[in-house]
């Protein structure tokens, strides 16, 4: 059986772990599809440098990463600061307050994954492209 201390140090730490956790989940949400829109993107223009890869490849995947990088700044802007706008104010009823920000975090996620599948698109057509012609090159180049 646990003495007072030893629960409310139990407590203390589970409440520490799921703060940790949270702020991972937060991170990852944030930033992977950012981070895989810029990955993209880097990777196209290294491809596009090389001189037997063709020039579509390249452009190609840069038409699938821009609309990817607007549908995550859009979702930014109307998801999280619009939304959060809309909750600051003093008109805003105290029970609609939650509701008005989860519209907001939902519109933000809605808006990254689908930015995000136009990355994960892009950087399968580049893998594709580099598969092919790494495996055209000779051996010992």
């Amino acid at each position: 059986m646990l003495a007072g201390s030893e629960v409310a140090r139990e407590g203390r730490v589970g409440a520490r772990m799921a703060v940790v956790l949270i702020s991972i989940i937060v991170a990852v949400v944030f930033l992977v599809p950012a981070l895989s829109v810029m990955g993209a993107w880097i990777w196209a223009r290294r491809l596009g440098r090389r001189a037997e890869v063709p020039r579509f490849v390249k452009w190609v995947a840069l038409a699938l990463v821009v609309p990817g990088a607007l549908f995550i700044a859009l979702g930014v802007i109307s998801g999280l600061i619009v939304g959060l706008a809309r909750v600051s104010g003093e008109t805003v009823e105290p029970s609609q307050k939650a509701r008005r920000l989860a519209e907001g975090i939902s519109e933000f996620m809605n808006c990254s994954a689908f930015g995000f599948l136009f990355a994960v698109a892009a950087l399968l057509w580049l893998g594709f492209w580099a598969w092919k012609w790494r495996s055209k090159t000779p051996p010992g180049r």
